[in-house]
C-alpha cells in the first residue's frame, strides 16, 4: 500500500511540475484560465490531461497546448495524422521516477507528449501499452488510452 501511495505522490509531484494536478476535463471555457489550465507562451493556455481523461472529450481554442502525461513509462503516444487540427510539439518525452521505492520494471515515471491546436475540427489522441508492469501484460482496457479533442 506504499508503494502505491509514494508512485501516485510521485507521479502527482510530476505533473505539477507540468501542468498541475488537476484533469483537462476540469479547465476553464477558452481565454480563462482556471483549474487544470496555465497561460502559454504562444498565447492560448495550456491543458493538462492524465488517465482520468480516459473516454473523455476536452474542448480547446486555436492556439491552446494540450499537455498529456500518462502515469507508466510503458505508454506510446500514437503520432498524429499529417495536416490534423492539432500539432505535435515534438516528440512524447520518457521521465523514469527517481524514487528509491520503485522496483525495477514497474514503469515508474511520465511519458509526455504536447500537442498544439492550430485550427478548429476534432482530434482523437491515442496511446498504447501491452505491459502492464514487470512481466504483467495488460488486460482490457488497461493497455489503451484515448482523448477526444473539439478545438474551436
Amino acid at each position: 500500500m506504499h508503494f502505491v501511495t509514494r508512485t501516485r505522490l510521485a507521479a502527482c509531484a510530476a505533473a505539477v511540475l507540468l501542468a498541475g494536478c488537476q484533469s483537462a476535463s476540469h479547465h476553464a471555457v477558452p481565454g480563462n484560465s482556471g483549474p487544470g489550465t496555465t497561460p502559454h507562451s504562444g498565447g492560448g493556455r495550456s491543458v493538462a490531461a492524465a488517465e482520468a481523461d480516459n473516454g473523455h472529450t476536452i474542448s480547446v481554442a486555436v492556439g491552446d497546448v494540450v499537455v498529456l502525461a500518462l502515469h507508466s513509462t510503458y505508454w506510446q503516444v500514437v503520432p498524429l495524422a499529417p495536416g490534423a487540427a492539432l500539432r505535435a510539439t515534438g516528440p512524447a518525452s520518457v521521465a523514469a521516477s527517481r524514487s528509491t521505492g520503485c522496483p525495477p520494471g514497474q514503469g515508474c515515471g511520465t511519458v509526455t507528449a504536447s500537442f498544439q491546436a492550430v485550427a478548429s475540427g476534432r482530434v482523437v489522441i491515442t496511446a498504447s501499452r501491452s505491459s502492464c508492469g514487470e512481466a504483467l501484460r495488460c488486460t482490457g482496457a488497461a493497455g489503451s488510452y484515448r482523448l477526444s479533442v473539439v478545438i474551436t
